[in-house]
């Protein structure tokens, strides 16, 4: 991932230059020296985003998992290289497809057998791979190429390790139970056909039934299986995690000459006041896309940073809200990219008038959540 990370930024930056670099250039070493020569303020640049995607990978470590997977495509010197890597992109071919296979490669390391796949650790990989591509978007929006050409590192904010975990283990649940049911309904997808006659163990019957409950109690799932429950219960899973990650990293947003324009962030939960108040208002639009009013929500958790400004503002918070991930997952253009709170009962007051007065007026679309509580 680091050497990928490195390599695209130093491509990008070597193809806006005037005088490119000569055909015989053909490391990254090569590279480097010769931005070195005609470009040295914006390289030191380079590195500073490199030695920030380190401190990524080293707070979110489930990404390292798809080191082995990146290394096989790129070091298989074939015919099929760009097809392969243009469908994992979502260019052409059958994308979601070739993304679970990847993800099942990389969590499992080629070990996985009867073709299954541990349901916790492909939803933590796409959890921390949306995690770091929402870091990378947000700090391209708020830094850009600062007048020095230094950027400067930011620590990454401690995780609600909590929360994400209660997350994972929903989705984790929704996946198994999906199976399960699948299974006592005798539709088990040992595949991506999703035959109702293929097994995990290749046979039929009572020994099908027993290598599915085995199966169920070590918390795998088939391929099939985790596809049909993506399919039809969080469709955009892969696609706003894995594949727009994989995105940003062969093609640096912001860097690319192909890809000026920055994916769109993660959903973020906001203030009403930032549409209600003129006054909030102005305040947020002097301070740059990255200010918000700082709230806290007992579902979603702080939508800020710990440092606030003395405005009345704080700097949007780079950490991606579990609950928030898995409503984008469920759909990126329904559920991004700015959550007004329009009520809250802790802050309003428990009563239908308070949440009748809250939400008179409002036209947009509007979500109700209520979180269950165990007794």
């Amino acid at each position: 991932l680091p050497t990928i990370w490195r390599c695209s930024h130093l491509l990008s930056l070597n193809a806006t230059l005037e005088e490119p670099s000569s055909s015989s250039i053909g490391t990254a070493s090569d590279i480097e020296a010769h931005l070195v020569r005609h470009a040295p303020s914006e390289l030191t640049f380079v590195r500073g985003r490199c030695q920030q995607f380190e401190l990524l990978l080293a707070e979110f470590t489930a990404l390292t998992k798809m080191n082995a997977s990146l290394r096989n495509i790129f070091t298989n010197d074939d015919h099929q290289f760009l097809e392969r890597v243009s469908t994992l992109l979502g260019m052409h071919g059958n994308h979601s497809h070739a993304s679970l296979e990847f993800v099942c490669d990389a969590v499992c390391a080629g070990a996985c057998s009867r073709g299954t796949i541990p349901a916790k650790d492909a939803i933590e990989l796409c959890f921390e791979t949306a995690s770091v591509l929402n870091f990378i978007i947000l700090q391209e929006q708020s830094s850009g190429v600062p007048a020095d050409d230094e950027l400067v590192l930011v620590d990454v904010e401690r995780r609600d390790i909590s929360a994400e975990a209660t997350m994972m283990n929903s989705m984790d649940n929704s996946l198994l139970e999906y199976a399960k049911s699948s299974r006592d309904n005798d539709n088990y997808f040992g595949g991506y056909t999703g035959d109702p006659g293929a097994t995990a163990a290749g046979g039929t019957g009572t020994s099908a039934a027993a290598a599915a409950s085995t199966i169920a109690k070590a918390g795998q799932v088939t391929m099939g299986e985790f596809s049909e429950w993506q399919r039809k219960v969080v469709p955009d899973l892969l696609h706003c995690s894995l594949t727009k990650f994989l995105q940003a990293l062969l093609f640096p947003p912001g860097r690319s000459p192909s890809h000026r324009q920055s994916p769109a962030p993660f959903p973020i939960v906001r203030s009403s006041q930032e549409i209600t108040s003129p006054q909030t208002a102005s305040k947020v639009r002097e301070g740059g896309g990255r200010f918000i009013m700082p709230i806290s929500s007992h579902v979603f958790g702080e939508n800020t940073a710990s440092t606030t400004s003395n405005r009345g503002t704080a700097t949007s918070s780079s950490l991606l809200s579990p609950p928030l991930f898995a409503f984008a997952s469920i759909s990126i253009p329904k559920f991004g990219e700015k959550w007004y709170r329009i009520f809250a009962g802790e802050v309003d007051g428990w009563t239908f008038q308070s949440l009748e007065h809250s939400i008179l007026g409002y036209e947009g679309p509007t979500l109700l959540v209520i979180q269950a509580r165990n007794n």
